[in-house]
């Protein structure tokens, strides 16, 4: 019965018999509810199992904050967001709390697909773009083309529009593949490592 604090980006644990379970907080923080992305898929028995657990059990054990990748002030410089599927879902939980705090600098918002049916929450992103005059939101298909849409890979999309590497803080959401993909493209294009942040780099570290 007592309010949890944590910050945008970070993560939890649920706590199951069947073995301990990660997940993005996909909310931002200031109620009581907490929001998670389960990604499903009816071969993936563990992704199943916490279905069937959230659904069907009274009492779930939960352990958190967990993660040292967040936003718990408005930054000095524009965020950029990458994300693929649901690495999206710490990313809303970030910028529902800059939009509620009212941060001004440019935030640009990548999500990254193979189709068009395959982009995860493209309403929820198209929706931020709307609501917030500083946000830029550009989806990427590296699969197929669609007006409007840019066709490539998500980190080619960043590289068309990053002007100056040194300024904005990254933040990369998705596999662990991809996230140390996205990496070494920003890496390579002149942006300082220490701008570069996920929560993969430090759970799945190389």
């Amino acid at each position: 019965g007592k309010k949890i604090d944590w910050h945008a980006g970070q993560y939890l644990e649920l706590l199951f018999p069947f073995g301990d379970c990660a997940f993005s907080i996909a909310n931002a923080p200031g109620g009581r509810e907490i929001e998670l992305h389960v990604r499903y898929h009816h071969e993936n028995s563990s992704s199943l199992d916490v279905i069937h657990a959230l659904r069907n059990d009274s009492l779930v054990k939960v352990r958190l904050p967990a993660g040292s990748r967040f936003i718990d002030s408005l930054p000095q410089q524009p965020v950029w967001f990458i994300c693929g599927s649901t690495g999206f879902a710490p990313v809303k939980g970030m910028v529902e709390a800059l939009r509620d705090t009212g941060f001004e600098l440019p935030i640009h918002l990548y999500g990254g697909a193979r189709t068009a049916a395959d982009m995860y929450l493209l309403d929820q992103a198209q929706q931020f773009a709307a609501q917030m005059p500083n946000l830029k939101f550009v989806a990427a298909l590296s699969d197929e083309q669609r007006e409007g849409w840019f066709a490539g890979m998500v980190h080619e999309a960043v590289l068309k529009d990053l002007t100056d590497p040194s300024t904005p803080f990254f933040y990369v959401g998705g596999s662990v593949p991809m996230a140390w993909a996205v990496f070494d493209v920003l890496v390579a294009a002149g942006v300082p490592a220490e701008h570069i942040h996920s929560d993969v780099y430090d759970y799945a570290p190389r």
